[in-house]
């Protein structure tokens, strides 16, 4: 007869095991930095479009898996891209109308 004890081993009670991590969170001024998109307003609206929701994706990959600080770092970019540069790209208001850009900053809050 297999009991729960036997059927899943204990995992180690080294010290090693149980100890807390020693990796100091990274601060927001880091973060911030990591965060910083390298924009460039001659590149065709569409990618800076499609490089804003991969950034969003990824960051919701990174959440998923527990990875807060690179999950903040990839939504950080994407709300960048969102409501900083993609509105000064010279095609923003010819290839969106006011719905579609209501809705892009939608999705990014």
């Amino acid at each position: 007869m297999t009991t729960a004890a036997t059927a899943y081993p204990r995992a180690s009670t080294s010290a090693a095991a149980t100890a807390p991590s020693q990796r100091v969170p990274a601060s927001l001024e880091e973060l911030s930095k990591r965060a910083r998109v390298d924009w460039d307003a001659s590149l065709d609206f569409k990618h800076w479009l499609k490089v804003a929701e991969k950034t969003r994706h990824a960051g919701q990959a990174y959440d998923q898996y527990g990875d807060l600080e690179s999950a903040f770092v990839e939504y950080a970019r994407a709300a960048t891209l969102i409501l900083e540069k993609i509105p000064l790209h010279r095609d923003y208001m010819t290839r969106l109308d006011d719905v579609q850009r209501a809705t892009l900053k939608m999705v990014c809050a």
